[in-house]
Formats: C-alpha cells, structure tokens, sequence
C-alpha cells in the first residue's frame, strides 16, 4: 500500500474577480497532495441576504469564484465557521452546491446539523480517510440545528471575572469552558469512523483572532480530537498563523492563518449598506460596554500595502501543512513555508531565501504558545519543514 499525502491550507477568501490567478506559485504544490484541503471563508451565492446582525458579517461572493478550485488542487473544502449563516440559508447551500458540482467534497456545514456533521469520506490508494470540520467560536447564528442549515460546532464559553467587589467592574480574568454534550458528539464522530477503518482529518474554526496564543480551551478540543483517533488536525480563524505541536505523535496546527484572502469588501464608499452593517453597534451603552473595549471602527489599514489585503503584516508568513500516511498510520508531518507577495499570492518559500524568515516566525509563535521550538528541521533541498513527531 503506498503512502498518502494529505495537504491543508487556511483561509480562502475568494471575493475579487479573476481569483484563480492568484493560486498560480502554490498551484504545483497544492496539485501534489493525494488530498488537498481548504477551508472557504465565505458565503458565495447571488440571492442571499444577512442573517448575522453582528458588526463581523461579510457579504457574498460569487459562486463562480469557486470553480478555480479543482485546478488548484482541492479535493476537500470545509465551510463550517463563523460567518456560515451570513447570507442565510442559500448562503449556505450555494456554497456548498458549487462546491459539489465543482466535485470537490464539503464538510463542517450543511442543510441541517446532521448533515453539517457528516464528515468528506474519500479513498486514496487502498486507504480510507475522513475529514471533518467544526466551528468553535460561534457566533451561535451560525450553526445547524435540526431544522436549520448552518455548521456543525463544539460550544465554548467564556466567563468573565473580576478581582473587585463591585458589580460591572472591568473583569481580571477571562476562562474559556467547553462544552460536555457537543464536545462529546465531536468525539462520537471521530471514534466511529475511525472503527471503521478511516483516518480522521479533524479541522476546527477556533482561536481569538490576531491572537499569536494557544488557549487552554483550544488544547482541550484539539487534545480530544486526537484522544478520539485524529491523525491531524488543522485549525483556522485567527487570520495569522499559530504554532504548531505534537500530542501523542499526531500534529497540531494551531492555525493555518490566511492563505488566498483577497476582498474588496472594506472598499466601500460612505453610503454602502455594507459599512452600516459593518459599524452597527446596537449594545454599545457606556454603562455595559466599558470604553477600552469599544471599536470606533471595523475599517482596518491596509498595512501591508496589498491591494484587496485587509490583514496585517504578520498574516503574510504562511504554509501548506503536510502529512503522509502509510498503510500502520501517520508516517511524517510538516509544512511548505510560504510567504504572501505583493500581489496577495500564497507564494512558496525556500530556506535560502524567505522561508528561513518564515520558520523563524514559526519558532517564535511557538516560544510564544509555549510549545517547543526545537521540532522544526529542513528537509535536504529546504523547501520544506519536516516536524519531529516523538
């Protein structure tokens, strides 16, 4: 049985016209994984309408904009975050209906919970693999229930205290608690599949953007998931790269960042609805919101100087995770380092140009989560990391 090279990149935001271009410096890598995964960001339909009343909501793409996909490679695409429920329900079921014409295989969302937590079930060389995705982050529109499409979750919360006794004082603390009942239907999931024969690829929306730490409640879902029979588990959100570890021989990236994000939905003129919904703030009453916390605006720089970028510089150090699986399990890990041209390209990375930048970047997100730094080693020609798994 020959061995199984499983790819993943993080966010795609495939908004602007002529997208497919922009795949081009990572398209042979991304073309050379027996199963390459990506996770869709946002709805793509032409007759959806916001169903999100928070400020974080993203109008819709194109569907066209999906059918670069297959040529760049994805055999799997996940759609299971927060911003699922956007458009509504055609929002949902466009994205995932051009998806499948495009015979690219959809997880983590769905036209009811059931279907939003079947899992993408394929087969490469004799072996059984199955991909899911779960969102962690809410917001709790965004999620399937019985009779409502959306995306599967794991529910967690987050307690806020304060160390002065009085009522409405600017909490200390922040503890983030998982769920039992949802956590435990991840894991069902999991267990299930992987008794049947399949290795399980476990992607989770999860983390606080911009955020460079690992957070307790996130080692407890990623750290189940594996318990459960993971082989890999990839995470997206943040919208910058985290770092990346090792539980009990499988790996962990904690975030995959950004890869093809390009929008022009904060160029807007100071009449768009968009910018309305954009800047609505209903619940922000001094006597409930202290002041550090309000946002005067969700207009962000473009500090990179990249056209249609709406991230920061640090977002632009990026990779192409990489497991291979053989027919005794995970045989080795790594990444493709990669590094966001001036253009907005997720462009591939050598050691002897930006890619020692890029692991460097790596090793620090990693000092910084309190993770190892020492697990990273270059393969013979440096165009990728490999990942020590003991």
């Amino acid at each position: 049985m020959s061995n199984v090279t499983v790819l993943g990149v993080g966010d795609l935001i495939l908004q602007i016209p002529g997208i497919g271009k922009y795949f081009d410096p990572a398209r042979e890598i991304l073309r050379s994984g027996d199963i390459t995964i990506g996770q869709i960001e946002t709805p793509h339909t032409d007759r959806g309408h916001v169903c999100n009343p928070e400020p974080r909501m993203v109008p819709p793409a194109p569907p066209e904009n999906l059918d670069c996909l297959p040529d760049a490679g994805f055999d799997v695409c996940g759609f299971g975050g927060n911003h699922t429920f956007d458009q509504g329900y055609y929002g949902v079921m466009d994205t995932l209906d051009r998806l499948k014409k495009n015979g690219i295989l959809t997880c983590g969302a769905g036209e009811n919970i059931e279907e939003a937590c079947k899992p993408a079930l394929l087969e490469r060389k004799g072996q059984k693999f199955a991909v899911f995705q779960y969102d962690c982050i809410g917001p709790v529109l965004s999620w399937a229930s019985p009779m409502k499409a959306g995306a599967a979750f794991v529910r967690a919360l987050t307690i806020y205290e304060s160390e002065f006794c009085e009522p409405a004082a600017m909490p200390d603390y922040a503890w983030t608690v998982v769920d039992p009942w949802s956590l435990q239907n991840m894991v069902k999931n999991i267990e299930s599949h992987k008794a049947q024969g399949y290795t399980c690829i476990v992607s989770l929306h999860i983390g606080r953007m911009y955020d460079k730490h690992v957070l307790p409640y996130e080692m407890v879902i990623t750290h189940a998931a594996v318990d459960a029979g993971a082989g890999m588990v990839i995470c997206q959100h943040t919208h910058e790269c985290r770092g990346i570890s090792v539980y009990k021989g499988v790996p962990i990236y904690h975030n995959l960042g950004n890869f093809l994000t390009l929008t022009s939905m904060m160029n807007f003129d100071s009449n768009s609805p968009v910018k309305a919904q954009s800047l609505y703030k209903p619940f922000e009453y001094p006597g409930v919101n202290p002041v550090m916390w309000s946002r005067n605006t969700t207009e962000k720089n473009h500090e990179t100087g990249i056209p249609n970028y709406v991230f920061s510089n640090c977002s632009r150090n990026t990779l192409i995770a990489k497991a291979v699986f053989g027919e005794n399990g995970l045989v080795e890990a790594g990444f493709y380092p990669c590094y966001m041209s001036d253009i907005g390209e997720p462009t591939p990375v050598k050691k002897d140009g930006k890619g020692a930048d890029v692991l460097e970047c790596f090793k620090e997100l990693n000092r910084i989560a309190e993770l190892p730094d020492d697990i990273f080693s270059w393969n013979e020609d440096g165009s990728e990391v490999r990942i020590r798994l003991d």
